[in-house]
């Protein structure tokens, strides 16, 4: 107990000790070029020996301190809105030109698909075939999305293929340029919803980290592995409706 006590105050004052030394060394060395005694002095008792170590260990403090502050390789969020707030972030300082999007109807995400097209990204977005729903509202839920989606969101726009899998859904997520990757998971329940994945946590990182390399590996094979599966359909390819053939058109 009274060693932990001593070592949270060497902590604490220990950076107040360093900048005092420091101040004092420097005006030592300014003055020892002024004063020929001094300096005389300082070189016979190898003070500057003294000098430099010090010196040495507030760099190395500073250091340590920059290593500890630094960006966590990956942060987790208590939900979705939470995790949006820092997705939104990185979309707006960094132009994204890709996107793809793991999702089950895209409900909870009208305002993302809207930044991301404003953006001119070219998305690839993957929901719940409405067939394979896990429940009659999930599927109602699915289809009034999908109406909305192919008459509205994406109208006029070519850069957007939507795929319907119908493999069970497990995660969900946003992995923006291969640089920045937000997951999250299904959650099921035995209410009307069947499922829920927006109010759990999800996990955010950037790809150029070892963590965060790793979180987007997982991403990308998760959804590789639905976008080709044998049993995903295809609802919009290259702005076109997969069913009907023609751009999808404006609204008057």
């Amino acid at each position: 107990m009274i060693l932990e006590q001593v070592r949270r105050r060497v902590e604490y004052y220990l950076p107040q000790i360093l900048a005092v030394l420091t101040a004092t060394v420097s005006l030592l060395w300014v003055a020892s070029t002024l004063i020929n005694p001094l300096e005389q002095w300082l070189s016979a008792s190898s003070l500057l020996n003294v000098i430099i170590i010090v010196l040495l260990s507030d760099v190395l403090l500073l250091l340590v301190e920059f290593r500890t502050t630094t960006t966590p390789q990956v942060v987790v969020f208590e939900n979705e809105p939470a995790a949006y707030r820092d997705l939104r972030q990185h979309i707006e300082t960094s132009s994204p030109k890709k996107a793809d999007l793991i999702e089950y109807s895209t409900a909870t995400i009208h305002d993302l698909l809207e930044i991301l097209r404003s953006a001119d990204c070219r998305l690839r977005i993957l929901i719940c075939n409405p067939d394979s729903a896990i429940t009659d509202f999930q599927a109602k839920r699915i289809r009034d999305r999908i109406e909305d989606l192919t008459t509205v969101t994406f109208s006029n726009f070519d850069k957007v293929d939507i795929r319907m899998y119908r493999l069970p859904a497990s995660i969900r997520g946003r992995l923006i340029d291969e640089a920045y990757v937000t997951m999250g998971w299904h959650v099921y329940s035995s209410d009307d919803a069947g499922l829920y994945g927006h109010t759990h946590a999800m996990v955010s990182g950037r790809c150029d980290s070892p963590h965060g390399r790793n979180l987007c590996r997982t991403f990308t094979v998760a959804f590789e592995h639905l976008w080709d599966a044998p049993t995903t359909e295809g609802l919009i390819e290259g702005g076109r409706r997969v069913d009907q053939g023609p751009t999808l058109p404006a609204l008057d």
